[in-house]
């Protein structure tokens, strides 16, 4: 799978110094894809709260669930500890996280709106 610009030019960038790190550690790659996973989740949660700086905070917080799902693969290559489940894990995780996000934003501009179309909008949006 080949990177997109935004993974290439700025989240690697700033992966491998939390990959260095990462590597003087005991976790592994599926730990550091759990972690990413959390922190996506918390992104999630300051969309689904709405407004303007509960928005910006999620997205800087989902920016950088995405620098972690940079480091768990890197670190599985360096630490030759690739595996299919580690590959489930990671694009099961992010997918999980991308509905999340998806319907967070929905519910946030539904509750501000009352138009039950942007909930319709976000489900269709997350699948």
């Amino acid at each position: 799978m080949q990177d997109g610009l935004v993974d290439r030019y700025f989240n690697r960038r700033l992966s491998g110094p939390l990959t260095r790190w990462f590597l003087k550690t005991s976790l592994t790659p599926n730990q550091i894809t759990l972690i990413s996973f959390a922190v996506g989740l918390v992104a999630g949660l300051f969309f689904w709260k709405g407004g303007y700086t509960s928005g910006m905070i999620g997205a800087l917080v989902f920016q950088f669930s995405a620098v972690l799902d940079c480091c768990d693969g890197e670190v599985a290559r360096l630490k030759g500890m690739q595996s299919r489940l580690g590959q489930w894990l990671d694009v099961g995780c992010d997918n999980i996280v991308h509905v999340v996000l998806f319907l967070a934003i929905a519910w946030a501009i539904y509750r501000v709106t009352a138009a039950p179309s942007y909930l319709v909008l976000g489900g269709l949006a997350s699948m």
